[in-house]
């Protein structure tokens, strides 16, 4: 309704409220998601992220932007002079917005991070939702004491996690891995591939079962994005990869050396062995420790 009458979601999401017959409800706190976090998300469902505004449709970078609004403000410490009263008013959520101008602009600008910190973790004291919470308290641990690169981020287990996968989620965690610009200026890949029973190199039974049903797939990658269609091989690939899903997860996520298992009998390729070498090298694992409130 608040969309079609021209709002967008940051107005509707300011203006949303429930009505007192639910809101007075211990179970409809915002314990976890919250009404303005959702009311946008159900905005750039329906809507998109453009908000029908032109001067929003194509704006500039946010260090650009930044550099720019500073200026034109007069400068960082002038902003900051005009934070820490908004901030001593309790405005936390415009000293937020204010101050992110000058650490996009000077990022390390120390007293214009630990003014943002102090915003932020008044909001995240306010914050009944765990979610906005833990938001607002990683952007004031980044701020103030940067980016731990020797944190040990959890890891699922293997054994239910991509070493369990199907071929074709494999596939769809590979696209998502392949450096599109570097993928895009090398020769095309294809390659046939052959999936084998993990169980095909301790029984014998099962290896002659998979070898007259293999599960078959057929990798693609042509300007630089990965396809692969499932029941479906080509004459012209450069190889055909007999492996079980299994070791070929090992060899994607590099916990075995490509040339270890060409070497060994977990893997056989038939035509260019440098086909899945070439693979290898667009992939790129992603960096999970990526900033959040800092450029």
């Amino acid at each position: 309704r608040l969309a079609n009458a021209g709002y967008n979601g940051c107005e509707i999401a300011n203006m949303l409220e429930l009505p007192e017959s639910l809101s007075k409800e211990f179970y409809n706190g915002e314990y976890y998601g919250t009404l303005k976090h959702n009311a946008q998300g159900q905005y750039q469902k329906y809507v998109g992220w453009f908000d029908g505004n032109p001067a929003n449709l194509d704006p500039l970078p946010p260090e650009e932007t930044s550099k720019r609004m500073v200026a034109m403000m007069g400068g960082a410490e002038t902003v900051l002079i005009k934070a820490k009263q908004a901030f001593d008013r309790g405005e936390y959520r415009w000293v937020a917005q204010l101050v992110n101008y000058v650490v996009f602009d000077s990022p390390k600008h120390a007293p214009a991070r630990y003014l943002q910190a102090d915003a932020l973790e008044q909001l995240g004291y306010q914050s009944e939702s765990g979610i906005w919470r833990n938001f607002y308290l990683s952007g004031v641990e980044e701020l103030r004491h940067g980016i731990d690169t020797k944190v040990k981020l959890a890891k699922a287990n293997a054994k239910i996690g991509e070493e369990s996968m199907t071929p074709e989620l494999i596939f769809q965690k590979l696209a998502v891995k392949v450096n599109g610009p570097k993928a895009a200026k090398k020769a095309d890949i294809l390659i046939n591939f052959k999936f084998t029973n993990d169980n095909i190199e301790t029984n014998a039974s099962t290896k002659e079962a998979n070898q007259t049903f293999p599960d078959l797939y057929l990798l693609s990658i042509q300007n630089g994005v990965l396809m692969a269609y499932h029941n479906k091989q080509s004459e012209d690939a450069q190889a055909t990869v007999h492996v079980s899903q299994r070791n070929l997860v090992r060899i994607l996520t590099f916990k075995i050396d490509v040339w270890t298992f060409l070497k060994g009998d977990m893997i056989k390729v038939e035509g260019s062995s440098m086909a899945l070498v070439k693979l290898l090298s667009v992939l790129e694992a992603p960096n999970r420790l990526f900033n959040i409130v800092t450029p």
